[in-house]
């Protein structure tokens, strides 16, 4: 079955024709493969391998500013195999110039996306609608503004709790120095809001006007909404020809919202953050340090360095009595890539290796634990 859906997202993307490639036709073909040892974040966790195909097609009937793209995937776990699952996306995008500089542009796109999991696992299965529009815009020459908002709204079907809307604002300056140093800055705003319906059973009592008493049902809604505050900062500077460093610091703040979220370590591969580690249910100060060097035959070199101070707010360990739950995050990140044009009959072939360690340390033993990552991933682009 795996082969069966690797084999079938590899021919969706080849049987396009190749004479339509340059006018109307573009995508890519992903293929990746995960080790994990301990890929439930926990004290004693054990290995797991994963297998990940993803294609992405996208079609522009009419010319570059407008396309549709459609972008299906399977990840497949070796020693849990229930743990599978397909996801789909399907979007319209639509981006057009706001001057005579090609660089000023407003994007504007609305996506779909679902996924569908195995066994008992397809619990955790959603479906969700999102809205998007974002610009940019050259105050000088030399400083750029951005600004972007997006509208989400996710529907778990089978865990209506965790059912939710969100409104994300953000707005960005960056400016380029002539020591090739850069500037960017970037405050954006939250806001998830919660919403169950629930059934009550009330009982009516004999009146006036009102008949015999009765039993009935009647529904209301319970609801909750977090707002959060991001800032962040960024300083990258060009050290010499082919090096690149770079330092950025991030500020969470809940504005408001102290109710308790869902939290699972099921989920840790299908980009539910919703689920294994909602961003919203904390907040945080985040560091970071970055290496960019481009080595001998355009190999392209990263090493990064994270650390974040998280303090919890919302988050299932409430139940536990540990709501005051604090964590510091460590991960030390390396990747090599190369990227191969015209290779064969694909536009260009890129292979890549990268490794993370992560290691968190709580004020609970319950979320103390060390991971260790390695991906092998291809991609061949049309």
């Amino acid at each position: 079955m795996k082969r069966i859906i690797l084999y079938t997202l590899i021919i969706i993307a080849l049987i396009v024709p190749q004479n339509l490639y340059p006018q109307m036709f573009s995508g890519t073909v992903d293929y990746s493969l995960f080790y994990d040892d301990n890929p439930l974040r926990q004290n004693d966790g054990s290995e797991e391998f994963i297998n990940s195909a993803q294609t992405r097609l996208d079609f522009k009937p009419f010319n570059r500013e407008f396309y549709i793209f459609y972008s299906g995937g399977y990840d497949a776990f070796k020693n849990l195999d229930s743990r599978n699952y397909q996801n789909h996306y399907l979007g319209l995008n639509y981006a057009f110039s706001t001057s005579d500089s090609s660089d000023e542009n407003i994007f504007t796109g609305f996506n779909y996306s679902i996924k569908r999991g195995t066994s008992d696992y397809a619990v955790y299965d959603f479906n969700q609608l999102s809205a998007f529009i974002n610009g940019t815009f050259y105050l000088k020459e030399d400083l750029i503004f951005q600004s972007a908002y997006r509208i989400s709204y996710k529907n778990f079907p089978d865990l209506s709790n965790l059912t939710y809307t969100e409104n994300l604002g953000s707005i960005g300056l960056s400016k380029f120095l002539p020591t090739k140093t850069g500037l960017f800055f970037q405050s954006s705003i939250g806001n998830k809001n919660y919403s169950t319906a629930e059934l009550l059973q009330t009982t009516f009592t004999p009146g006036m006007h009102q008949g015999m008493g009765r039993r009935g049902n009647q529904e209301y809604i319970n609801s909750f909404s977090i707002t959060q505050l991001r800032t962040s900062f960024k300083i990258s500077q060009s050290v010499f020809e082919n090096t690149g460093i770079s330092a950025f610091y991030i500020n969470r703040t809940n504005l408001t919202g102290t109710q308790q979220n869902f939290q699972s370590t099921e989920l840790i591969y299908s980009d539910d953050s919703d689920l294994w580690d909602d961003p919203y249910g904390f907040e945080s100060n985040e560091y970071g340090l970055e290496l960019t060097q481009i080595l001998a035959f355009n190999v392209n070199a990263k090493l990064s360095f994270e650390y974040a101070n998280r303090h919890y707010l919302n988050n299932a360990a409430d139940s536990l009595n540990q709501s005051g739950r604090v964590d510091n995050k460590t991960e030390l990140w390396v990747g090599v890539s190369k990227v191969f044009n015209s290779f064969l009959f694909m536009e260009s072939f890129e292979a890549g290796i990268e490794y993370m360690y992560i290691l968190n340390q709580s004020n609970s033993s319950l979320f103390d634990y060390r991971n260790n990552l390695i991906q092998v991933a291809l991609q061949f682009s049309f």
